[in-house]
């Protein structure tokens, strides 16, 4: 089998179904409705997004925990924005699914919003999960920052090197 020839086939049926289920979402049973964030999260179609929107938005907390984390596998087109209600929610394990993905995906942007979720939210379930991506990228920071001086500084011991044997 040609692996790319089939995989171009099929995703195009993945994307109409997803077209449909966007469709019939809103009728869907609870344990419907997680199998197909679980779908969407392997399949990983690129049309998922509107699925997602009506999963951030369902009064269960497990559906909104599960959007969160799918989130992580098919990131929609502007993850901060599209996780930042869920940031805020009111269930603890909601907010700690939501910065776990951004600090997966969201990227040195996410910092900040993972930086004030650390400092306001009180649960610790959320405020470890911060705190774990945040000392990440401090800790990567420090190490580029000492790349940079070890390089700024061999390229003066360099220069100089080099102005003294030139003179």
């Amino acid at each position: 089998y040609d692996v790319a020839l089939v995989s171009r086939v099929l995703a195009g049926f993945t994307e109409k179904a997803v077209r449909i289920l966007v469709m019939v979402y809103p009728s869907l049973t609870l344990i419907e409705k997680k199998r197909i964030l679980q779908l969407i999260g392997q399949l990983r179609p690129t049309t998922s997004t509107e699925i997602l929107q009506y999963a951030i938005l369902e009064p269960e907390a497990e559906l909104r925990i599960l959007a969160a984390k799918t989130c992580a596998l098919v990131p929609p087109p502007d993850l901060l924005n599209f996780l930042a209600p869920l940031v805020q929610d009111e269930e603890n394990g909601v907010r700690a699914a939501a910065c776990e993905t951004l600090g997966r995906c969201g990227g040195t942007a996410a910092v900040p919003i993972l930086q004030a979720a650390f400092d306001k939210d009180d649960a610790w379930t959320v405020k470890s999960m911060c705190a774990s991506f945040l000392s990440k990228w401090e800790e990567q920071l420090a190490q580029q920052i000492m790349l940079d001086e070890g390089e700024m500084h061999s390229g003066l011991v360099e220069k100089i090197e080099n102005e003294r044997v030139g003179s």
